[in-house]
């Protein structure tokens, strides 16, 4: 009974992809992906950052590396011109029939000083992407009739594919223990659409922000643990999706635990609009952090089908010995949102 299960979970989610129009794919760990949560955190790093993080969504259910996504960033602080530049590329795939989409984004930013407390950062991202699916692992109404291996349907739409531009941005207002902004993607509404249809991927609006409270300070005065309170709030089209939590960090390790739904906007059929729940650890040693976490997943599609989801970030940051770190201190300050 088990396994029927997974297998019309499998089938129900696929089918959506292929006839709704397309949306994005989600991190649990969405500031470990600060250029796709948001533009505007385009070069929030003393100098440079590299960030991988890698997703498998739903493993319990058939072909547990259908539902996958991972993305690449890199992002450097251009300091004496105020400004950030980041490049970003990112798969997702979904699937049995292996639905892809794969994609390259560049974002530039810049820092305004609106007082002493206060920045403001401004940001475009123009990117680049290809989506395709592969029409021989899927079933077609003409072989259910006839008892052929092949389509015609199939041959129809082999080798089709659809390229598509992208353009976003985002902005952002933060001291040094408090943070907000605001991000729109896909403003041009990009057809998405594999079989010569218009399918325009919805522009997708966030909102999200948070602060910081140190907890304990070192001799130096360094900050050596903390606890911080973050939230991200998303909207595409007629889907709505809230991720609020805390996390507490005691160097060098990190823990967040977070609550992913919109409880008061009811789902389809008046049930309460929860999904999941995360937990995460992190590790940190000097500018190198990795994360791990897990969803538990709390709506009607429940952990035992879908074997919740997996996610690991890894993110390092460098930056030069020989700048003044004085007058780096005095010119700037860097945006308080975790790592993870």
């Amino acid at each position: 009974m088990m396994v029927q299960l997974r297998h019309i979970a499998a089938t129900l989610v696929f089918l959506s992809f292929l006839s709704a129009n397309a949306q994005d794919p989600q991190f649990s760990q969405f500031y470990a992906v600060p250029i796709y949560l948001n533009p505007a955190f385009t070069g929030n790093t003393q100098q440079a950052r590299i960030t991988a993080n890698y997703r498998n969504q739903w493993p319990g259910i058939p072909n547990s590396n259908s539902f996958v996504s991972s993305t690449f960033t890199f992002d450097y602080n251009m300091e004496k011109i105020n400004s950030g530049i980041g490049v970003m590329v990112q798969r997702d795939q979904a699937g049995t029939a292996s639905l892809r989409s794969t994609s390259a984004h560049f974002s530039y930013t810049y820092r305004v000083r609106l007082n002493r407390k206060w920045h403001w950062k401004p940001a475009l991202q123009f990117g680049f992407g290809q989506r395709t699916v592969d029409f021989n692992d899927l079933i077609f109404g003409d072989q259910l009739v006839t008892g052929n291996s092949t389509s015609a349907s199939s041959n129809l739409y082999r080798g089709q594919g659809i390229s598509y531009m992208d353009v976003s941005s985002g902005m952002l207002l933060y001291s040094r223990d408090t943070w907000w902004g605001v991000a729109a993607h896909h403003l041009n509404a990009p057809n998405m659409s594999l079989v010569q249809n218009k399918s325009p991927l919805p522009m997708k609006l966030s909102a999200h922000g948070g602060f910081k409270i140190p907890v304990k300070r070192n001799i130096k005065k360094k900050v050596i643990s903390s606890f911080l309170v973050a939230g991200n709030y998303k909207h595409q089209q007629d889907w709505d999706q809230l991720d609020i939590g805390t996390y507490f960090s005691y160097d060098p390790f990190i823990f967040g635990l977070w609550y992913r739904g919109v409880p008061l906007k009811p789902a389809p059929g008046s049930h309460l609009n929860n999904e999941s729940i995360v937990a995460m650890i992190g590790y940190g040693y000097y500018n190198f952090r990795v994360g791990y976490s897990y969803d538990i997943t709390i709506s009607s599609l429940s952990s035992p089908i879908t074997a919740g989801a997996h996610e690991i970030a890894i993110v390092w940051e460098w930056h030069d010995p020989q700048r003044d770190a004085k007058r780096r201190r005095a010119s700037q300050m860097y945006i308080p949102c975790p790592a993870f």
